[in-house]
C-alpha cells in the first residue's frame, strides 16, 4: 500500500498524447522520487492521451490516471487537489520540465520557515529540446509578504514554478471565472495570508508555444480585469491600493493604446508617443497610473529605448 507522501504532484493534460512522457519522466527522476504521489488529470481529451497513460503507467504504484469530462485547467487542477493527500503541493503542466533536485531544494526552503506557504523558484523559457532552444533568462521573484508586488502583475510565469503547503490550499480552490489568469488569481490569495520564499535556481524548464492561452491578449486582459475586481473588498480601508486597483483596471481597457506608445518610444517615434498619450488622457487617463504605466514613464524619464 502506498504511504501518505510528503507532496503530490498535479499534472492536468488536455491532447498531449505520448509527448507527456517526457514531462512525467522528470518527476520520476527527482531526487525525493520515493516520497511522491503524481496525479495526471486527463481533461477530456480527444485523442490517444488517456489510454497512454493508461497503458504506459498503470503497473506504477505512485501514479494515478483521473479522467473527467472537458472542463479547462482550473477544473481540472481542483480536481487533483481533491484526489491530493501529501504534505506539499506541486503543479506541473503537460509540456514543462523539472530539474532533478527542484523539489528536493524547494522543500528545504521550507524548513523552520512556518509562515511561509509558497516556495518558488527560477525557471529558464524553451521552445523545443533542453539546453539547445533556451531562449531568455530569469528574473528575480519576490519574498515574504508579496500581496502588494502580485497586485501589480503575476510574477510567476508557469504554475509548473512554485511548491505550495498543503494546508494553504484546503479552502482555497483555482477559480474558473478568472482563467487564464487562475493562476494568478491564486497567488494573490494565498499572499494575503502566507509569506512567499524562492531559491534562487533555475529548476523549472518553461516551454514557450504559440498556443498557450496567454497568447489570446483580449481574454487575457478580460481574466485580469475580474482577478483586480475581485481584490477591491479587501482595500475598502486602502485608498492607495484602490487608486492602484482601478488603475489597473483601466489599464487592461487601454492595454492597445499601450503597445503603441511603448513601441513609439522603443523607436524613436516621438510624435506618435504623444498622440497616443494624448489619447489615453482623453479617454483612460487613471490607466496612466497603473504600474505598467509607471514602468513606461520611469524608462522614458531615463531616456532608456531598448525593448522591454
Amino acid at each position: 500500500m502506498l504511504s501518505i507522501p510528503v507532496v503530490s504532484i498535479i499534472i492536468p493534460t488536455y491532447n498531449r498524447g505520448a509527448a507527456i512522457r517526457e514531462t512525467i519522466e522528470s518527476v520520476l527522476t527527482q531526487t525525493i522520487v520515493a516520497d511522491l504521489e503524481i496525479i495526471v488529470v486527463d481533461d477530456g481529451s480527444e485523442d490517444n492521451t488517456l489510454s497512454f497513460l493508461q497503458n504506459e503507467y498503470s503497473n506504477n504504484a505512485q501514479i494515478r490516471v483521473v479522467n473527467q469530462k472537458n472542463a479547462g485547467v482550473a477544473v481540472a487542477r481542483n480536481r487533483g487537489l481533491q484526489e491530493a493527500r501529501g504534505d506539499f503541493i506541486a503543479f506541473l503542466d503537460h509540456d514543462d520540465l523539472w530539474l532533478p533536485q527542484k523539489l528536493e531544494k524547494q522543500l528545504a526552503a521550507f524548513q523552520n520557515r512556518d509562515k511561509v506557504d509558497v516556495v518558488t523558484c527560477d525557471w529558464q523559457n524553451f521552445q523545443t529540446e533542453v539546453p539547445a532552444a533556451l531562449i531568455s533568462s530569469t528574473r528575480c521573484l519576490p519574498t515574504g509578504n508579496v500581496y502588494r508586488r502580485f497586485l501589480n502583475r503575476n510574477h510567476i510565469v508557469s504554475m509548473s514554478v512554485p511548491l505550495i503547503r498543503a494546508r494553504a490550499l484546503e479552502n482555497v480552490r483555482f477559480d474558473p471565472q478568472t482563467q487564464p489568469s487562475d493562476d494568478w488569481d491564486l497567488w494573490l490569495r494565498l499572499a494575503r495570508v502566507g509569506q512567499f520564499e524562492n531559491v534562487p535556481e533555475v529548476l523549472v524548464f518553461y516551454r514557450v508555444h504559440k498556443d498557450q492561452q496567454s497568447g489570446n491578449s483580449a481574454k487575457m486582459l478580460a481574466s485580469m480585469k475580474r482577478v483586480f475586481r475581485k481584490q477591491l473588498p479587501f482595500a475598502r480601508r486602502k485608498p492607495l491600493q484602490r487608486l492602484l486597483i482601478f488603475a489597473s483596471i483601466r489599464f487592461a481597457d487601454s492595454h492597445e493604446l499601450y503597445v503603441q506608445a511603448k513601441n513609439a518610444w522603443f523607436e524613436s517615434r516621438n510624435q506618435e508617443l504623444l498622440k497616443v498619450i494624448a489619447h489615453i488622457l482623453l479617454r483612460y487617463p487613471l490607466a496612466l497610473l497603473s504600474p505598467v504605466w509607471l514602468y513606461l514613464w520611469k524608462r522614458i524619464l531615463q531616456r532608456q529605448r531598448q525593448p522591454f
